[in-house]
């Protein structure tokens, strides 16, 4: 039996956004059997976005009281809110800085998650200064890269990424192992200790994969109507955000309709305003024209929950996960669990862990990955690729790329299905269960030194050294 601590100032559904809903599953899963005592120590929040107990599982949640106690924290806006948990325990006075104070007395654990900076750094400083022998599982959720990256995009300066990979550096370094969620985040964290003058290969990590929930039987193949019946695309996710890819799928859509294939186009976005919408159709509108059908052909829905977009993913052909650039990305998941196929861009961690020959049949997984990143390099993306790729040179085949591999899954729709189906049969191996028994397996200090990737059914790949180098 395993003592866990997870300390975080938001989880849950009601704050949104990867990071928070991760959390949430990730302390289900690990109090679901009732064989590990799992705490989630946070902050005291307004009731829309304090943390659900009933959906937490089995984790009992301990609220830390903010000696200030005027005003709660909003979270989710700026760092200094986010890292409020370190500020409370770092200057908190004495009868709020001890384990009884902080609401856990009598109770030691084996275990502590930080997530990034948001948090790792009030679970280092409660290791290092009551729980000693407990071990710090560091969690990096992004690489803060992106303004590198898509440099134009709307995200952050290079300036800024460069301040918050320093930061991340110093927190890595304290911590006993190294969490990254997903196989891009892997290889960013291993090129940051690398420009940091470290050997990435001295450095213990596990790389975390977001459990699966299977839920019902796979979908039935649905052929399309030699009558007219379009092939029906989903794409879930932010459509008013550029970087999730919107725009390049109406040009991939107005390219397939002059090769005279007749698709539907579907955004379901999360959170998505009514105002938002208007944009959004508005921007449909100025790209197509009265007449040719194509504005009948795409449609913005509105807000919708996560029931929402399983009946959706229940009615259509392909499951599109379009962004430029994606930590990790959950929307596939939905596809993948309801045994639709499924096509996600190259620069994500989805896309490089179902594309990874050591976890997945390359002839299920590749077809899944949309090469619309930098073409011209067909083998499969390292970091150096990425990191510092100008727009122009990276992505000006996307609409192209995003055509064509539309093009291919209507052609093969019944062989993609069945594929889909195989790949469905692949991720059971892959739920929160199974993510948990890595997770925890990854504490053995027989892996000591060494990068451990999360395998079907909980098993750890040892990733040899000279794959790191």
């Amino acid at each position: 039996m395993a003592k866990i601590l997870v300390v975080l100032p938001y989880s849950g559904t009601k704050v949104g956004g990867g990071l928070a809903n991760v959390n949430e599953e990730l302390c289900k899963a690990l109090a679901a059997s009732g064989e590990h005592e799992v705490k989630l120590l946070t902050v005291k929040l307004p009731a829309h976005s304090a943390p659900d107990p009933e959906r937490h599982g089995r984790t009992q949640i301990v609220f830390i009281q903010d000696p200030a106690a005027d005003a709660m924290v909003n979270p989710g806006r700026i760092d200094d809110e986010r890292t409020k948990l370190y500020q409370i325990i770092n200057t908190a006075p004495d009868n709020v800085n001890s384990p009884a104070g902080l609401g856990l007395a009598d109770w030691t654990p084996d275990i502590i998650i930080g997530h990034s900076r948001f948090s790792g750094p009030a679970a280092i400083k409660l290791r290092d200064k009551f729980y000693n022998a407990a071990k710090v599982f560091y969690f990096i959720h992004s690489v803060p890269a992106e303004g590198v990256i898509v440099h134009g995009q709307g995200i952050v300066s290079s300036k800024t990424a460069a301040d918050k990979q320093a930061q991340e550096l110093q927190l890595m370094r304290q911590a006993d192992v190294v969490v990254p969620v997903g196989p891009l985040i892997r290889m960013g964290v291993q090129k940051i200790i690398k420009d940091g003058g470290g050997d990435p290969e001295a450095v213990r990590m596990h790389e975390f994969i977001a459990g699966i929930e299977m839920t019902g039987e796979p979908v039935e193949f649905i052929p399309p109507d030699l009558n007219g019946r379009p092939y029906v695309f989903l794409m879930v996710g932010r459509a008013e955000a550029p970087l999730k890819g919107f725009q390049d799928m109406i040009l991939a859509a107005m390219e397939l309709r002059d090769q005279d294939t007749n698709i539907m186009l579907r955004i379901r976005g999360y959170n998505t305003d009514r105002d938002t919408l208007e944009k959004i159709q508005q921007f449909v509108n100025e790209v197509t024209n009265p007449g040719d059908g194509m504005r009948e052909r795409i449609q913005v829905l509105p807000f919708g929950d996560q029931e929402d977009v399983r009946l959706d993913v229940r009615k259509v052909h392909g499951v599109l996960m379009p962004s430029y650039f994606e930590h990790f990305g959950l929307a596939p998941m939905a596809g993948v669990e309801a045994g639709v196929p499924i096509l996600v861009n190259e620069l994500s961690g989805f896309g490089m862990f179902v594309n990874d020959p050591l976890r997945f049949d390359p002839a299920l997984g590749g077809p899944c990955v949309v090469h619309d990143f930098a073409p011209e390099k067909p083998r499969p993306l390292g970091i150096d690729d990425i990191w510092g790729a100008s727009v122009p040179d990276a992505f000006d085949t996307r609409p192209t790329a995003w055509a064509k591999a539309m093009m291919d899954l209507t052609v093969n729709l019944k062989d993609r299905f069945a594929d889909a189906r195989k790949l469905r049969q692949v991720f059971t191996g892959y739920t929160w269960p199974d993510t948990v028994t890595a997770l925890l397996a990854a504490a053995d200090k027989q892996y000591n030194g060494k990068t451990t990737l999360q395998s079907s059914g909980g098993a750890l790949i040892v990733v040899a050294k000279k794959a790191n180098k």
